[in-house]
């Protein structure tokens, strides 16, 4: 899994462009699911080793019990998701509640993944505790991945190097 935090900032993007992929059915979601896939691998990576950085330089350690939890909850859902309901559910009454609750509770497990993601960045980069202000631009660049990868990968290589 460290081996990712290496990758130079093209090869990510090719991966994860491999989303917009185009083919039959059975393809499609397979090479849809290994880059989403790598892209919770790639997040979990910066969270696991710059919360070791951060141990190593002294600095507090981030309460990463949650970002675990909808981790492991986003990830089960989407291979769920991509094996298993291919059809949409017309269903009406209950499922289409839990249908509308699950998906609020994965908006927000994305988005607490990828805001402790930046904090770790920030943190790691700063050296010294960050409220959102510091990290908001890493945010916005883990939002929208297929730009920020061009930014973020460079600084990951430079501050997770083994120097």
């Amino acid at each position: 899994m460290e081996k990712i935090l290496s990758f130079k900032h093209w090869q990510l993007f090719l991966i994860f462009i491999c989303i917009f992929w185009v083919s039959p059915s059975p393809i499609k979601e397979i090479i849809n699911l290994i880059s989403i896939l790598t892209f919770i691998i790639w997040i979990f990576s910066i969270v696991k080793y710059g919360q070791i950085k951060i141990q190593e330089q002294n600095l507090p350690k981030l309460d990463d019990k949650l970002f675990k939890l909808n981790l492991v909850v986003l990830t089960l859902f989407l291979i769920i998701k991509y094996f298993f309901l291919t059809e949409e559910i017309n269903e009406t009454g209950i499922f289409n509640l839990i249908h509308i609750v699950l998906t609020i509770y994965l908006i927000f497990a994305f988005i607490q993944i990828i805001v402790f993601s930046s904090k770790t960045l920030s943190t790691l980069e700063l050296r010294k505790e960050t409220k959102f202000s510091d990290y908001s631009g890493y945010f916005f660049l883990f939002i929208f991945f297929f730009v920020g990868v061009w930014m973020l990968q460079p600084k990951i290589n430079k501050l997770y190097s083994r120097e």
